[in-house]
């Protein structure tokens, strides 16, 4: 079937006096050809019109309007889709279009029903259909995207260790983040706001992590986005957690952005957790010895320890004959590594030494430090156990004001 506008004159006279009369209507269209479809009109004009001959018939397909597109096509940044409309002045019609260049037909294509967000080089075609009237012509717009920031990667392995969750990574340094808008800038002063690490996918599925990520594998990302820079800029960075302790080892982290450097990605130098060993630690102090420079009230004083395994931040010796300190009040207070670090305490994400690591470390004795001067003869002991064995004694050495145990090599 095909919608027909039928335009004829009802004399034989010359058609300038003639009056033209206009009839739409819908008529089969035979496979056989024209001559049917003319003999059709012809009859249904003539049910219509005076008792005559010599009629003069014109009939012409109702052809719809080509689809509007907007915007149509052009040039745009990468850094956000574009967003696209299509419409018909037949509201009545349907629009389908495709994405790859082709024509859509009746039965092929994609049917628009709403906007379409475009963020790639895309040809996007569309044609109107309605019932049975003439497809209307193609309108095609291109779309062509051109880089509008630098991507800039960096990630941390916890895979060893997995002790880590959201919120605990930081990248900290030479650069300021707008959790907004994930855009960095600049910083030499290294005050931030700095951004925390994520573990839950690329940015393209929602999250904040590079693309090809994979969201609860332990490695820790942020991939954020850059202004294109005018002249060189150069970062530096290194990897702090969320209690300000520094995690980066060797030399800090750098990068730096080219000048008009649209479109590309930096993958930074990233860092991986050392795994945790399996030697543990134990420190006594006696009282009794302590040198004589010191003087030690065991009603009124404390011990504590700075180590290098926990960022040098005092923890407590004991003397009350729990766990591995023999007898209580006895004047000899006890340290175990193990006690201290690991889940469900104050250092979750600090481990025993592993073969060979020296320990730096340093008593505290009521907060005055108890120094290289005076400890190495001053009632410190050390011990090292192996998985399964029992305490050994470690010598202690020095390194410049401190003190330091190397885990044996089995």
């Amino acid at each position: 079937m095909i919608d027909f506008v039928i335009n004829y004159f009802l004399s034989k006279s010359s058609p300038r006096k003639s009056r033209i009369m206009r009839r739409k209507t819908r008529l089969p269209l035979f496979p056989a050809g024209g001559l049917p479809v003319v003999l059709a009109i012809m009859a249904v004009c003539l049910i219509s019109c005076q008792k005559g001959d010599g009629y003069t018939i014109i009939y012409f397909p109702t052809i719809l309007a080509a689809p509007v597109i907007t915007p149509p096509g052009g040039t745009f940044h990468d850094i956000d889709p574009v967003t696209v409309e299509i419409y018909s002045d037949d509201q009545d019609a349907d629009i389908r279009y495709t994405l790859d260049g082709s024509v859509p037909a009746k039965d092929t294509g994609n049917l628009y029903n709403d906007r379409i967000q475009i963020e790639d080089d895309t040809v996007l075609t569309a044609v109107a259909f309605k019932g049975y009237a003439s497809e209307s012509p193609a309108t095609v717009a291109v779309y062509t995207f051109v880089p509008g920031r630098v991507i800039i990667n960096f990630s941390v392995d916890d895979t060893a260790n997995q002790t880590y969750t959201s919120g605990e990574l930081v990248w900290f340094g030479s650069l300021a983040y707008d959790a907004e808008t994930n855009y960095i800038e600049f910083e030499p002063t290294w005050t931030g706001p700095h951004p925390t690490l994520w573990d839950d996918g690329p940015l393209s599925l929602g999250g904040h992590e590079p693309a090809g990520s994979v969201a609860g594998d332990n490695i820790w990302s942020i991939s954020a986005f850059f202004e294109i820079p005018e002249s060189d800029v150069a970062f530096e960075y290194g990897l702090r957690d969320s209690q300000n302790n520094w995690l980066w080892q060797g030399a800090n982290g750098s990068f730096t952005v080219p000048a008009g450097s649209g479109g590309l990605v930096i993958n930074t130098e990233g860092f991986a957790i050392p795994d945790f060993g399996d030697i543990d630690l134990k420190l006594e102090f006696d009282s009794y010895f302590i040198d004589e420079m010191f003087s030690f009230d065991p009603v009124n004083d404390t011990v504590s320890v700075k180590l290098e395994t926990t960022f040098y931040e005092e923890v407590e010796f004991f003397d009350d004959g729990i766990g591995e300190d023999a007898f209580a009040d006895d004047g000899i207070y006890t340290f175990v590594l193990g006690d201290n670090v690991g889940g469900g305490t104050d250092f979750p994400h600090r481990g025993l030494l592993h073969a060979g690591e020296t320990e730096e470390f340093v008593l505290v004795i009521s907060g005055i430090e108890y120094k290289l001067v005076f400890a190495l003869d001053g009632g410190i002991t050390a011990y090292t156990r192996e998985p399964l064995g029992v305490w050994e004694a470690a010598a202690i050495s020095a390194v410049s004001e401190f003190l330091a145990i190397t885990a044996p090599v089995p």
